[in-house]
């Protein structure tokens, strides 16, 4: 019993003695990364956030307060408006493509926070 305690500390040793350092292959970009839909990620720079593909290329800028999910292939990027419980709706997201539009005239949601 002993020998074979002997023989197998004499496998392992060796294995528990080497260590790797973890290195980025390029730095960071985001503060945090979740999942999203398909093919994608939400990404998040600070409190704004966007959507990036899995290889780390942004489709849709980080700077939106929050991006809705999809409805109906749809989902919104809204920016609270300062002093107020608003949501301006910023951009309109096509899930086909993550393809998304700026909006350039002012719109509000107040009642539904997702596509309508």
């Amino acid at each position: 019993m002993i020998r074979r305690i002997i023989a197998l500390s004499i496998l392992i040793a060796p294995l528990c003695c080497f260590s790797q350092a973890a290195q980025w292959a390029t730095l960071p970009t985001y503060d945090a990364i979740e999942n999203y839909v398909d093919n994608y990620l939400k990404v998040y720079k600070g409190t704004q956030m966007g959507v990036a593909t899995l290889d780390g290329k942004e489709v849709v800028p980080a700077q939106y307060d929050h991006i809705t999910p999809f409805v109906d292939g749809y989902a919104l990027a809204l920016n609270k408006m300062p002093d107020s419980k608003e949501w301006r709706i910023s951009a309109i997201i096509q899930r086909e493509g993550m393809q998304y539009t700026i909006l350039k005239d002012t719109y509000y949601n107040t009642k539904y926070s997702y596509f309508s």
